[in-house]
């Protein structure tokens, strides 16, 4: 059986070579007034996972698209023009969560492939989290990432925000109000 360690880095670079090869637009993001974010959650659509144990909010005009599913786990995108973003669910592993993270954020900061630009622990959805954020090229341009590595217990999460670089900016605000709709069941 593979080392947990290397199964969450064979998933982030699998997530980052699907990502890479998506077609990204540019995208209009105007800055939002917390009023308008409350009505805006309210015309998203909600997808959500009773076998997976999660839902997240999205907006009606990015696509959702089931990448992958089988026993051991999920992973849908939820692609917009000019930004997208993978959730996975998983099994959790049997290993300490923040040592398999401690242990691969030093592999992930030393591969060469990956610009880690900040990591840090956090919460979502009431359960520990560590947020990493980084950038990568491949033949299809300079990408950044906000990537989210979630311990909810029986279930270990991913969420990946993908954006060319020169557009990562201008989508993130609505990355975050999708991210921040993330909630465990």
């Amino acid at each position: 059986m593979k080392s947990p360690k290397y199964v969450i880095i064979g998933l982030v670079v699998i997530l980052v070579l699907f990502i890479g090869f998506l077609f990204l637009r540019g995208d209009k993001n105007d800055s939002l007034k917390e009023e308008e974010k409350e009505d805006l959650y309210e015309s998203y659509e909600k997808y959500d996972s009773v076998d997976w144990g999660f839902e997240i909010k999205y907006p009606k005009d990015w696509e959702s698209q089931i990448v992958g599913e089988d026993e051991s786990g999920l992973a849908i995108a939820f692609l917009a023009p000019s930004a997208n973003i993978l959730v996975y669910a998983f099994k959790s592993s049997d290993k300490d969560f923040d040592e398999l993270m401690a242990s691969g954020i030093a592999d992930f900061s030393s591969s060469g492939e990956r610009n880690l630009i900040s990591d840090r622990k956090t919460t979502i959805s009431g359960s520990p989290a560590y947020e990493l954020i980084y950038s990568s090229s491949n033949l299809d341009g300079e990408f950044k990432y906000l990537h989210y590595f979630i311990n909810a217990g029986e279930r270990w999460y991913q969420i990946l925000y993908t954006a060319e670089e020169g557009q990562y900016e201008k989508s993130l605000e609505t990355a975050e109000m999708i991210i921040r709709s993330f909630r465990i069941l």
